[in-house]
């Protein structure tokens, strides 16, 4: 329990900075923006359940290696951790560039293909949804979750404050703008308490290679006019390809992490 609170805390601030750009926006502006902004929103929504289940995977471990005073290998798993999410997230944000108004047709409607823009900003906030995911759970396992709680009160008052002041004016936009920089700093804040103690830092190297990949995916396909669901599968092919070819990660590496790792 007592390394499970915070936990339970941050997931609160979470709902309060994430909802709350609901709740401005149906309080400010009509109800077709705010139909439009929420359908947008749940396509981030649902993806943000990915990073939240696989850190509640390997938590036991990294609390295990840090009590124990096994640092290397806890930096080690972090830096496993950091290259998993990376693999995972960078694709999807550069492939939202180029079909988010075809998915949201796809998955709303055509009435809500003008939703495609607010998305294309919108997924952005995914990056610091895996990283604050993932340093958020870094900071139970270090036993610093006291600290960090001022962290997710800080960020919750900056994103009511933003919410009120931009969505009245800015409407759906103001409310990206808002989500995009409470998730930034809610990382940062993360990052840095974690850092701090345990001097983890992530290898930009299969980051980099993520990002390669995905421009390359990106470049198969710009120049494509087919059905949404064929872009999805050629650019899963190109990037699983190009991944594999550049020898980003392993199968082993990737089973090993998420599997059942020694405590």
């Amino acid at each position: 329990l007592a390394h499970s609170w915070p936990i339970a805390i941050s997931i609160i601030f979470n709902l309060l900075y994430l909802k709350g750009d609901i709740l401005f926006l149906a309080y400010f502006r009509d109800q077709a923006e705010v139909g439009l902004y929420g359908a947008a929103y749940r396509v981030l929504e649902v993806m943000t359940v990915l990073p939240t289940m696989l850190m509640g995977l390997v938590l036991p471990s990294l609390v295990a290696m840090w009590s124990q005073g096994r640092t290397q290998e806890f930096r080690k798993r972090v830096a496993q951790i950091f290259d998993l999410f990376a693999l995972m997230v960078v694709p999807v944000v550069v492939g939202a560039q180029l079909t988010s108004t075809e998915l949201m047709t796809l998955i709303a409607g055509a009435d809500f293909a003008i939703a495609g823009p607010i998305l294309t900003w919108l997924i952005l906030a995914l990056v610091g949804v895996f990283l604050g995911t993932l340093y958020g759970h870094l900071v139970v396992a270090i036993n610093k979750q006291r600290i960090m709680t001022w962290g997710y009160v800080f960020v919750a008052i900056v994103a009511v404050v933003g919410y009120r002041l931009y969505i009245p004016v800015y409407g759906m936009w103001g409310a990206v703008w808002v989500t995009l920089a409470s998730e930034a700093l809610i990382a940062g804040l993360t990052f840095l308490v974690v850092y701090r103690t345990s001097r983890a830092l992530p290898s930009l190297r299969v980051l980099l290679k993520a990002l390669a990949a995905s421009g390359i995916m990106y470049l198969a396909l710009v120049g494509l006019d087919v059905p949404v669901l064929i872009d999805l599968l050629v650019g899963g092919l190109v990037y699983g390809a190009t991944i594999i070819t550049l020898k980003a990660v392993s199968i082993r590496q990737i089973t090993s992490l998420i599997g059942s790792p020694r405590l």
